[in-house]
């Protein structure tokens, strides 16, 4: 057992063995926290119990682990069981069981070691003045938090995963990536079973009026309930994305499948005759027609005919080789790019084109105006990621943006757009049309950009994916993936629609941002 006392100006911290040695403690000093390690002894427990004056139903849960996160008021203290994280080669939980008294906070781990409160007690011992100063409360609330705040980097590593799964499904899929898919998943079952109760416990703590808990403290009792919320919106996302993979990686599968099936049909539809026509003229019996002195240039002429069918096609390629690239070689040699400028019309086998193709300094805004005179129709500029240069574009006479670093393929320490969205959207939004793209791969990327003030969002890329795994139909499967990840979003925002989405659903209350 290790006991933490303190007030604001002393502190005391000791190892101790027996539950008879916490009373000296508990009388002497304003807030005591101790902390067991491991329930193996039984009497210890029990004995701890007694001192505490715990009721035998609360201590039956602490030592019955695998409880459901759970807040019960007693008349001397409050009962908070939680669910903390193990995350090493395979994810667990383990059981917190936290009581607070009017002086004390009492703890039991399920196992020893290996707890995420480390800067908590580094706090205490260096005389942090907010925890110091404060009662046992806010120590509560500083452990809840910290359990709280443990499961952002593990959902962190979980999403890291799950995009490294999804490349996976998406250009090589192998026997492996199923059975890594039902893993993920099974994990983040088990978090949401830890997270969603430990909501509503954290909400208790916030409506319930108990003596235990200041009106300061639960001030920060409402922050942690915030990150509880934000905790279930990023594993919500995560379990929709593994699902989505299972679905793609069943699409590609049978994608590939199909393919084998093609290329085995057209052999089977070339031999098929020809074995039927050999197998019936080729067998050593006697037929009627055996008087008939040209069956053998008949069947020699018909296996021909159907040859020549099934050639067809390829003699049908070798004319547009010979017709196309023939011409080509015979006239002007080696196809060119010859949509490119003059300077950079190469043959198409040549060394690629270097930094000179990708680099122009010689164009300015004057040649935008030029073009807006020579295009009366709709004119959009992509590739914004400033408001100067969102209103030179205006000025210019575009009729939209699109504010976009190109998915980082040129430069990828760019700045990412959703990050200059709204000060671009302040600038210019009543003037041109705000649209956005480059890394919005989840609906509740997609409505944080409406949000922010973007009248439209470009997922290219998501429909590239699903189209490289299923064709058609996977690119609007992916499109249909977004739309039920938007719906869902809109309904856990408490959003009637798209057209009622503002900043105030991203940032409550700031109001240095306006909408336009």
């Amino acid at each position: 057992m290790q006991v933490m006392a303190y007030g604001p100006a002393e502190f005391a911290e000791q190892e101790i063995q027996a539950a008879e040695s916490l009373a000296p403690f508990l009388d002497k000093w304003p807030v005591v926290w101790v902390n067991v390690d491991g329930l193996g002894d039984a009497e210890a427990v029990r004995k701890i119990g007694e001192l505490f004056g715990l009721h035998p139903l609360a201590l039956e849960d602490v030592i019955n682990v695998h409880q459901r996160p759970k807040v019960e008021p007693y008349e001397k203290y409050l009962f908070v069981v939680m669910q903390m994280l193990l995350a090493g080669e395979r994810l667990e939980t383990e059981q917190l069981s936290l009581f607070l008294g009017s002086n004390f906070v009492l703890t039991f781990q399920e196992r020893p070691g290996g707890d995420c409160f480390a800067l908590i007690r580094d706090r205490i011992r260096k005389n942090h003045a907010r925890i110091r100063g404060a009662g046992p409360d806010h120590l509560a609330y500083a452990l809840l938090d910290a359990i709280v705040d443990s499961y952002f980097p593990v959902l962190e590593r979980y999403g890291e995963r799950l995009e490294t799964v999804e490349q996976e499904v998406v250009t090589q899929p192998g026997r492996e990536t199923v059975p890594r898919i039902h893993h993920i998943k099974r994990d983040l079952l088990l978090l949401r079973r830890a997270v969603w109760p430990m909501r509503e416990a954290i909400n208790s703590l916030l409506r319930e009026d108990t003596p235990f808990i200041a009106r300061e403290t639960r001030t920060y009792l409402r922050d942690c309930y915030d990150h509880s919320v934000q905790i279930i919106d990023m594993l919500e996302t995560d379990r929709e994305t593994a699902f989505g993979l299972l679905e793609t990686y069943l699409s590609s599968v049978s994608n590939r499948m199909n393919e084998i099936m093609k290329v085995l049909t057209v052999f089977a539809a070339i031999f098929i005759p020809l074995g039927f026509i050999t197998g019936v003229y080729g067998m050593d019996v006697p037929h009627p027609e055996t008087a008939w002195w040209w069956r053998l240039p008949f069947i020699l002429g018909l296996i021909g005919v159907c040859a020549a069918v099934y050639a067809a096609p390829a003699f049908l390629f070798l004319r547009w080789l010979w017709g196309v690239l023939g011409r080509y070689l015979l006239t002007t040699g080696m196809p060119r790019y010859e949509n490119y400028p003059g300077e950079f019309k190469h043959r198409i086998t040549a060394q690629p084109m270097g930094k000179g193709m990708l680099l122009n300094d010689s164009l300015t805004w004057d040649d935008l105006r030029v073009l807006r005179r020579m295009w009366p129709r709709t004119l959009i500029v992509k590739g914004i990621l400033h408001p100067r240069d969102a209103g030179l574009a205006a000025d210019c006479g575009a009729d939209g943006i699109v504010v976009s670093n190109h998915g980082g393929r040129n430069l990828d320490s760019s700045m990412a757009p959703i990050e200059v969205l709204p000060e671009i959207v302040d600038a210019v939004g009543r003037r041109i049309t705000v649209i956005v793209d480059s890394g919005f791969r989840r609906g509740s990327d997609v409505v944080k950009a409406l949000a922010l003030g973007a009248r439209a969002v470009l997922i290219g890329r998501p429909t590239l994916y699903g189209t490289a795994a299923g064709g058609e139909a996977g690119a609007a499967r992916a499109i249909a993936i977004f739309r039920e990840e938007i719906d869902r979003v809109l309904a856990l925002l408490g959003c009637p629609g798209i057209a009622a989405l503002d900043r105030e659903y991203l940032v409550p209350g700031n109001r240095n941002w306006t909408v336009p």
